[in-house]
């Protein structure tokens, strides 16, 4: 069984999702890839499949995740892992493939959108209450 971690904000090395995810699918069997930020590289024999970085935050939301999307897709896997609420828009289109879609809200992110000072404070709470 394939499984395909999906990010376009946390490194492909972030603790949570190489070690304590991706490795242990690894030692329990699973072929597991992280399509994300940087180049590609196998660590651990889990494959890193590298998109560059984004150029700033509205890219990263915009452009950069549709990116990680594409690449993502061409692994061909059966599972599907999404760790950041913006590739929610491409959740969907995976299951429209047939895939199985796991989205892993690691933070409030509710809370977490009325906190972020760069979004304007009336859009802050109706992209909030949108997302709640």
């Amino acid at each position: 069984m394939n499984v395909c971690h999906m990010t376009d904000a946390h490194d492909p090395f972030d603790d949570r999702i190489y070690l304590k995810e991706c490795i242990s699918l690894k030692e329990a069997g699973y072929s597991v890839c992280i399509v994300g930020r940087g180049k590609d590289c196998v660590r651990e024999g889990v494959s890193i499949i590298g998109c560059g970085e984004p150029k700033g935050r509205i890219d990263r939301m915009l452009f950069f995740s549709k990116k990680v999307y594409r690449k993502a897709v061409s692994a061909d896997c059966e599972i599907y892992h999404l760790h950041d609420p913006e590739l929610l828009l491409y959740a969907l289109g995976l299951k429209r493939l047939g895939k199985k879609v796991i989205f892993d809200s690691h933070e409030d992110v509710p809370a977490q959108i009325l906190d972020k000072e760069w979004i304007p404070m009336l859009l802050r709470k109706m992209i909030s209450g949108c997302y709640r």
